[in-house]
């Protein structure tokens, strides 16, 4: 029968020691879990981040290349090549061009395709084809292969292939990424 009482009155609660201790380690364990899933997300954000500019870069590349790989260079297509940083052709009745603009404010570089319909220096239609440049130059070769492009005002019969170099960057972590391309235009 005293085991009986016993039971009976027996009180079994936590205490207010158990409980802070358990809400201590609950509290450790989120900290943890938000840690890592913030690295996780951190990864992720560069990941993406890196993918998108890298690929954007590619696109402008291989654009630039077919609409250069479609110059006729017997019918002196190519314009202008004031520098290293611009290239004027014309296709059909129309010039276009492509400028980087690397004077402006590092985040804010870009390259512009522009379009002049009329041929009268005036163009019309300017968009931007790629942002947030590195760097970004031509390069002009002649038929053995030979770099052109110090000497090339007012040379360009001498233009075999058309070299391309693009580089973009991560403004954060400062790394960049290079994308080269040559060209042969039609002969």
């Amino acid at each position: 029968m005293k085991i009986l009482t016993f039971l009976k009155y027996s009180k079994k609660s936590v205490t207010l020691i158990e409980l802070v201790t358990v809400i201590v380690i609950v509290g450790v364990l989120c900290v943890g879990l938000g840690s890592f899933i913030k690295q996780a997300m951190d990864v992720w954000n560069f990941t993406t981040f890196r993918s998108d500019i890298v690929n954007d870069a590619r696109m402008a590349v291989l654009r630039m290349a077919r609409d250069l790989r479609g110059i006729s260079l017997s019918a002196s297509a190519i314009q202008s090549t004031t520098n290293a940083t611009m290239i004027a052709y014309t296709v059909g009745s129309a010039t276009n061009r492509y400028r980087y603009d690397g004077l402006s404010i590092p985040a804010n570089k870009r390259l512009y395709y522009e379009i002049d319909s009329a041929s009268d220096g005036t163009f019309e239609s300017s968009n931007i084809l790629l942002a947030e440049l590195a760097n970004f130059s031509f390069r002009y070769y002649n038929n053995t292969g030979y770099d052109i492009t110090a000497g090339i005002a007012g040379n360009i019969s001498n233009i075999s292939m058309i070299g391309m170099n693009v580089t973009v960057g991560n403004p954060v972590t400062k790394e960049t990424f290079s994308v080269n391309y040559l060209v042969t235009p039609r002969s």
